[in-house]
């Protein structure tokens, strides 16, 4: 666990407390009694410090209330269970009114397995172990800081602010799932710290994380269980570290400074329409499932769709890159798709509208590769385009119109030590149509006197070819001369600037 200040204070702050009970006792140290406290009683604790710290188990039937100015302690194991053999057990409940406070050490146990409440309208500062199998609930103005372990294994509501500094589970049995409501003024999952959901877990106000958070399948009641529900805001910031291996929608925001997966066993992503996916400058961003996105994708770091079947965004959301770099290697759909800056990489496919504005730059593969465009490209930025032998080079085919703005450019450049003879012609562009012509085109050094860009007219029904060759074709059609000049052009300026 990284000492965060704030750890560091509230941890110092805790066992400089605690340990003034290591010696035997507290200033004002009361036994907590009776043990055990039957059905209807209720421990009630106004002022001064009460505790259990024997080697045995206080079992409470009834009601432990702390109230302003009053701590209850644990040193040992807390077990909060229901007298199922009374005919009438009530509800045993423990609750930290407003000024009150719990505190646990290092190695204790507090159960609320069985028909219990734990209420909170005051502080808790956990250092050992609660257990809750019913509900805890923290009200407005409740602190719950956890250093040790918290397991909710059924019904939680955080209202109040939390600091996770541990272990914080919202957990399952094979009869019931955990569930879990994040309506807190603050929750801080902090650096070093795990978040763990395998119920389903309700994000309605905003949740910081530095640490890991894990949303993980697991099979409860014959159900698979495994949800998160962001309808609030996930600042997963730099360093974090968010894994969905099952089920995750977002009618919300997610912003990304860390690292958030898309696990390829887990069963999707939804982004609804009301939903964002920022993924921010220093962000990485990988998907191995479907995405459906119905919202908006923002991306200024890394964003990757990795080559899996299913690994792919799908849907009719918009996708727009303001910096960074999105790695294609499976599907990219959405109604809109716009790159204003940064790179476009991959051997995969994009299925919709894409627009490729200066200065972005197009970037087939991770070396030498191949984009496919499932719809018009309209192209004002760079086209990159690397040779690395005559049989592997990079290429980009679009199904539809490809408009070429006057800021468009055409960048070739060559791998390995590979120079063509002058025997080979590289077809870089296919394209149902092809509007404009690149404004700018720049050859190597080794190749621009012997090669052109030649336009191949389609026929019989077969697409319009941009072909790199070394002799103009028979049948290219008058722009072969444009583009031949303009690479003519291009290469004398950057020669004479050099």
């Amino acid at each position: 666990m990284k000492n965060s200040p704030i750890a560091v204070t509230l941890r110092a702050w805790a066992l400089m407390i605690l340990s003034l009970g290591a010696v035997g006792a507290w200033a004002n140290d009361y036994p907590l009694a009776p043990n055990p406290n039957p059905v209807g009683n209720t421990i009630s604790i106004a002022t001064g410090d009460v505790g259990y710290h024997d080697t045995g188990t206080f079992t409470n039937f009834g009601q432990i209330e702390v109230q302003n100015g009053g701590t209850l302690r644990n040193l040992a194991e807390f077990d909060i269970i229901a007298d199922e053999d009374s005919g009438s057990p009530g509800t045993p409940a423990i609750d930290i009114l407003a000024g009150g406070l719990m505190e646990t050490v290092p190695g204790t146990q507090m159960n609320f397995d069985t028909l219990s409440r734990f209420y909170v309208l005051g502080t808790v500062v956990n250092e050992g172990n609660i257990s809750t199998g019913w509900t805890a609930d923290t009200g407005v103005g409740s602190q719950f800081t956890n250093f040790g372990s918290y397991q909710g294994k059924r019904a939680t509501t955080f209202r109040g602010d939390v600091d996770n500094f541990g272990f914080l589970g919202n957990t399952a049995t094979s009869t019931q799932a955990g569930y879990l409501q994040q309506i807190a003024t603050r929750f801080t999952n902090h650096a070093g710290a795990t978040l763990l959901n395998h119920g389903e877990f309700v994000n309605f106000t905003q949740l910081d994380n530095s640490g890991s958070i894990l949303n993980d399948t697991f099979l409860s009641g014959g159900v698979g269980r495994g949800i998160f529900r962001s309808g609030g805001v996930l600042n997963n910031l730099a360093g974090g570290d968010v894994s969905n291996r099952h089920r995750w929608f977002n009618p919300g925001q997610i912003n990304n400074e860390g690292l958030f997966t898309n696990e390829a066993d887990s069963l999707g992503l939804a982004n609804e329409s009301t939903g964002q996916i920022n993924n921010l400058a220093g962000g990485t961003f990988i998907n191995r499932q479907t995405i459906n996105n119905a919202g908006q994708i923002t991306n200024a770091g890394s964003f990757q769709l990795a080559a899996f079947s299913s690994g792919g965004i799908a849907g009719g959301g918009s996708y727009l890159q303001t910096g960074g770099e999105t790695i294609v290697d499976a599907i990219l759909q959405a109604a809109s798709i716009d790159f204003e800056a940064g790179f476009l990489r991959g051997n995969g496919s994009l299925d919709g509208p894409v627009h490729i504005f200066q200065p972005a730059i197009l970037s087939p593969g991770q070396s030498a590769g191949h984009l496919d465009f499932v719809g018009n490209l309209m192209l004002d930025g760079t086209l990159e385009i690397e040779l690395e032998s005559s049989a592997l080079f990079d290429s980009i085919a679009v199904d539809g119109m490809l408009d070429l703005g006057s800021q468009s450019v055409l960048d070739i450049s060559l791998l390995g030590g590979f120079v063509p003879d002058g025997a080979v012609s590289f077809d870089l562009v296919t394209a149902t149509a092809i509007n404009g012509s690149f404004g700018t085109i720049n050859l190597p050094t080794e190749i621009a006197n012997q090669y052109r860009l030649v336009q191949i007219p389609g026929s019989g029904g077969g697409p319009t070819i941009l072909r790199l060759t070394a002799v103009p074709e028979p049948g290219a059609t008058g722009l072969a001369m444009l583009f031949g000049m303009a690479g003519v052009l291009s290469f004398r300026r950057r020669r004479e600037g050099r």
